[in-house]
């Protein structure tokens, strides 16, 4: 490689060792600027050790011995060139062979001696085993400290995504009207929030599990720490970015399409506490999956049927009243068909009469023109018309989706922790792992 490639190179190997990790390279002689990117120097010659020690003590060590290094001289340049076998004379030779053995003898006797093995000594002390708050404790400055600034890229990438979703479906429906002929533009929005536009978040979050089983194997078989500990830490990592990326999806899109009712904070916190369950219930399922099944396309495959069952039983694509009896019964269990509903339900039971164009027509053929009445005057009609209301007849039972989808957010996560206590994670990406 050249100067360049190598500079870059180690400035790699550097960054990824400051996250914990241990680099060694061998370089002959690395460069003035490479030489000041090393944490610690090991100068050998013919199997002889003549320096090992930090970086910053190797000139003073040497200067000690009355070898300095010439101003403008690189020290790595000059070093190991001290050290070299000089072949150009006989005499030049035999100074240099007598030059490294000094050299590497003062650096003997500067190592503390070896114990007598013949005589038995102390037992070294029992290993220490961390509890389960200092591991929990470790485990989060190592996600903080030693991966910055990649987890901060991380989130940052999640937010943005998250943003430009948001906004792109904000702007596909933007300023809806609350009349009659956009209901079925509301419908079809919450439908979009609800099943489209979330599974960039879920499928950002299996790779993002996968990629950590490639260590977390390992670290789990050389029992680093322990499962509890890990999902502890591993929680309070990612919660406040998990947070932070889930508002920025729902924020935007609610603002810009005008669903809000009557600027009323109580519709606002309605649908934000909604969003969040449903889609921590699917990313519970995303997790449940990803414990349990070894590879990425194992996982997408039953998380699709489970996605397309949601989303067609949710009420929109397909009415109620039509979907086929042997999926009749996943209504009951899709989290996307209980936020659909309390959603429609928030948006449009407050809309006691729709606005709408009345067009005059013939009555019988005859020259007499009327204006017929509107197919869905209020917002009930609409949920009556769309069965949407099927599951809550009294004002008290709006609140059935919130414990519903609750429900089946701690199920899901039960389970999905419960697999990964009992099922190793051993990840099956390539034949080596």
């Amino acid at each position: 490689m050249d100067i360049f490639d190598t500079f870059f190179l180690v400035e790699y190997l550097r960054q990824w060792a400051l996250r914990g990790r241990i680099v060694i390279i061998t370089m002959h002689p690395p460069t003035f600027e490479i030489y000041n990117m090393l944490t610690r120097v090991l100068v050998l010659t013919n199997g002889r050790t003549i320096f090992s020690g930090k970086r910053k003590d190797m000139i003073p060590y040497f200067e000690s011995l009355d070898y300095p290094c010439p101003a403008q001289k690189n020290p790595a340049d000059y070093y190991i060139d001290l050290v070299s076998l000089d072949m150009t004379t006989p005499e030049a030779h035999v100074e240099s062979v007598q030059r490294i053995e000094h050299l590497a003898s003062i650096f003997t006797q500067h190592q503390p001696s070896l114990t007598d093995l013949s005589h038995p000594g102390v037992l070294p002390p029992k290993i220490w085993t961390a509890s389960a708050p200092w591991q929990v404790i470790v485990l989060w400055i190592r996600a903080l400290i030693f991966q910055f600034p990649y987890n901060l890229i991380e989130a940052l990438h999640q937010v943005i995504q998250n943003v430009a979703m948001s906004v792109l479906i904000g702007v596909v429906y933007f300023g809806l009207n609350r009349n009659q002929a956009s209901a079925d533009d509301r419908l079809g929005l919450l439908y979009v929030i609800l099943a489209v536009g979330i599974w960039p978040m879920i499928i950002h979050i299996i790779q993002k599990e996968y990629r950590a089983k490639k260590w977390l194997h390992k670290d789990l078989l050389d029992r680093t720490y322990g499962r509890g500990a890990f999902l502890i830490a591993k929680l309070l990592c990612s919660l406040p970015v998990t947070l932070i990326s889930i508002g920025a999806y729902i924020i935007p899109v609610y603002f810009m399409t005008r669903l809000r009712q009557d600027d009323d904070f109580r519709s606002f916190g309605i649908f934000v506490g909604m969003m969040y369950l449903h889609v921590f219930a699917w990313r519970a399922t995303a997790k449940l999956l990803v414990y349990m099944l070894p590879t990425p396309g194992w996982t997408v495959l039953p998380l699709s049927i489970l996605a397309v069952l949601s989303s067609q039983t949710s009420g929109y694509p397909v009415h109620p009243n039509q979907i086929w009896r042997v999926f009749k019964w996943f209504e009951w269990i899709s989290p996307t068909q209980w936020t659909f509903q309390q959603l429609t339900q928030q948006e449009f039971n407050g809309i006691d009469k729709f606005n709408c164009q009345k067009i005059p027509v013939q009555v019988g053929g005859l020259p007499i023109l009327t204006s017929p009445n509107c197919g869905v005057e209020t917002g009930r009609d609409l949920l009556s018309f769309m069965n949407l209301s099927r599951h809550a007849t009294l004002p008290q039972d709006l609140w059935m989706g919130f414990v519903a989808v609750g429900v089946y957010d701690v199920g899901m996560f039960f389970l999905a922790f419960l697999a990964f206590f009992i099922i190793r994670q051993r990840p099956r990406l390539t034949p080596s792992t």
